[in-house]
């Protein structure tokens, strides 16, 4: 059961944009320490990536998986923002390894977003001119900014702006919205932008793992 408190509609979008690149995409929900009950609900995508937006609530148990979609037509379903909304675990799914640690990141340093939206832009472009449906893979495996030694790879970016998390160009936005923290944890490495944090392990694929 995942209750969620706040935040329904930044949390709708991500799932929805998640379902449209991978129709059968896997949520995990972990509560997180917090003064005010937290819970951080994570989403595979094609990228090797996870994506994941915190709000007040909760799951019980903790690391819940649930089936994305079944997520979110709960969520459309729901007519007020400020009302809990309990979510039952529905739908067969499979959740790639182990979550991203609870402790642990140490701050590396801030990106600003126009930068990270210009290599998003850029990996479009190289899709359209080879005919491609998404970002050709050789470019996703590359490194496409080093910040402080900490290496970020097109998945990451790319994630970030198929997830709707870097805001357009001329948004009417906060101050810090503008940019995007990055952060480090052994061979874990997240960006949190204003709309949302992804998050990519160093390493070979994942491999799926059935819960519940």
């Amino acid at each position: 059961m995942i209750t969620v408190i706040d935040s329904k509609q930044s949390l709708l979008a991500m799932l929805q944009r998640a379902v449209k690149l991978d129709e059968q995409c896997a949520v995990r929900a972990r509560n997180f320490p917090a003064p005010t009950p937290t819970v951080e609900v994570f989403v595979t995508t094609p990228f090797e990536v996870f994506a994941a937006r915190r709000c007040q609530g909760s799951a019980q148990p903790d690391q819940v998986v649930v089936a994305a979609r079944a997520l979110a037509e709960k969520l459309a379903s729901t007519v007020e923002e400020a009302a809990p909304t309990m979510l039952a675990a529905g739908g067969a799914a499979l959740w790639p390894g182990a979550l991203p640690p609870v402790e642990g990141f140490s701050w590396v340093d801030d990106v600003p977003v126009s930068v990270l939206r210009e290599l998003a832009n850029q990996g479009a472009a190289a899709a359209q001119e080879v005919k491609s449906v998404g970002v050709p893979t050789s470019l996703l495996n590359q490194t496409v900014l080093t910040v402080d030694g900490v290496e970020i790879g097109m998945r990451l970016v790319w994630a970030a702006r198929q997830l709707g998390f870097l805001p357009l160009e001329g948004a009417q936005l906060p101050a810090a919205a503008t940019t995007a923290r990055v952060s480090a944890a052994g061979s874990w490495v997240r960006v949190d932008t204003w709309l949302g944090s992804v998050y990519q392990r160093s390493g070979g694929p994942l491999s799926l793992t059935p819960l519940g």
